[in-house]
Order: structure tokens, then C-alpha cells, then sequence
């Protein structure tokens, strides 16, 4: 595996992760057995989050955020790799960044250890990282959309004044593909937009025939927005 590079917006989540003592990360990995296996379930993880809060973990979404993202790192590479060797590569990486806290060789293990047993505690977030990895596994991934409607003025050669004007729709919609973000336009008309419409609402009736389906056969929908 590549040296592992930790992305910055996580950086007070690690000095928050160091600092804890071993009584305040066994309650960490208490918590953290109890997180939802979908995420959207507000309640649960807002339990979960108020015990964060107990033990002065300040930065609790972005813990179960940079935890994801090592659970999703692991998903991620070609080359199966073991939590135990990831976690090292993040102390290393630690290490490595003049801003974070320097360990010296028995700290370095002892915090590695404890990501390990942080990301062993989180299996909700694993088994969203797998369902995340196979939503993800497709060419192009949507991401976000938006209408922008105009009004063309149609003019008649040699006369100044619009004789008749038309409405358009211009989709944009942004997606991903080979880990970039692309954009594509495409003009639409007002029965365009009532055949998406149409569309999207079939669509929604079949999530929720096979949400029954699912419920019924006893297994858990994992959303991964």
C-alpha cells in the first residue's frame, strides 16, 4: 500500500482521537457498537453522538466520518489489507505531518492498536462501506442536477420587434467518473419534464415494492446517501 495520505479537514478528529485516555476510548468503542447500520436513522445516531459529547469528543460526526473513510480505504484497495496494516500506515502518516502530535515508537503502536480496535467496533460503517463500493462500482456515478429555464425570443428577419418567444429547460447534470467530477447539458421541454417526472415517480413505486420485498426476506436496506 502507498504511504496513506490523511485528508486535512480530518485533523482535529485525530488530535481528538490521540488525546484520549483508555477509559475515555473503552466508552468510544462502546458507542461505537451502537451506531445504526443506515446511518439516516437520525435518532440512533443522535444517542450515539450525545455519548461522543461524554467523553469530550468534540468532533463527532467527523469521527464517524474519517472512521468511514478508513472503512471505505480498506474497500477501496486493489490489494487486500488488514485493519492492523492500515491503521500503522495512519500513524505513520501522523508521523509524518508537522501539525499533528509526534509519537515515539511505543505510541505509535499503542494508537495504532487503538484505531484498530475503533474500526473492529464500527462494523455498521464497514458493511456501509462495502454497500457504498458496490453502489459506487459503475462508470458514472450521479451526483448532483439542476434546471435552468430560459426564455428564447423568436425573431422574424428584418423585423426588430419578438414575434414569439420559447421556453427552455437546460438540465445540467454532474456526476463522476474516473474519481472526476463531469457535467453534462441537455435542453429540455415542458413534456420532457413531464415524462421525467413520470419516470421518477414508477421509480420511487418500485423502491417501495422492493423495500417490502427486502423487509419481508428479513434483511436490512443499507441507503448510502
Amino acid at each position: 500500500m502507498a504511504l496513506f495520505e490523511i485528508p486535512k479537514r480530518y485533523y482535529p478528529t485525530l488530535r481528538d482521537l490521540i488525546a484520549l485516555n483508555e477509559q475515555q476510548s473503552a466508552k468510544l468503542i462502546e458507542a461505537l457498537h451502537e451506531l445504526p447500520l443506515s446511518l439516516n436513522s437520525k435518532r440512533s445516531l443522535a444517542t450515539v453522538l450525545a455519548k461522543f459529547k461524554k467523553i469530550q469528543l468534540l468532533h463527532g460526526e467527523e469521527t464517524i466520518s474519517f472512521l468511514s473513510y478508513l472503512h471505505y480505504s480498506l474497500e477501496k484497495e486493489d490489494e487486500k489489507i488488514i485493519p492492523q496494516e492500515l491503521a500503522f500506515d495512519v500513524a505513520e502518516a501522523v508521523n509524518n505531518e508537522e501539525s499533528l502530535p509526534n509519537f515515539n515508537q511505543v505510541d505509535k503502536q499503542n494508537f495504532s492498536n487503538r484505531l484498530v480496535a475503533f474500526l473492529q467496533a464500527s462494523n455498521a460503517l464497514g458493511i456501509i462501506a462495502k454497500a457504498e463500493k458496490l453502489f459506487l462500482d459503475h462508470e458514472r456515478v450521479y451526483l448532483e442536477s439542476r434546471i435552468l429555464t430560459d426564455i428564447r425570443t423568436v425573431f422574424q428577419e428584418f423585423n426588430e420587434q419578438p414575434v414569439g418567444a420559447v421556453i427552455v429547460h437546460n438540465l445540467r447534470i454532474t456526476y463522476r467518473q474516473n474519481d472526476q467530477e463531469q457535467e453534462v447539458f441537455m435542453a429540455l421541454d415542458e413534456s420532457d419534464l413531464m415524462h421525467l417526472s413520470q419516470q421518477i415517480a414508477r421509480a420511487k413505486a418500485k423502491v417501495k415494492a422492493i423495500k417490502e420485498v427486502i423487509e419481508k426476506a428479513e434483511i436490512t436496506h443499507l441507503s448510502v446517501d
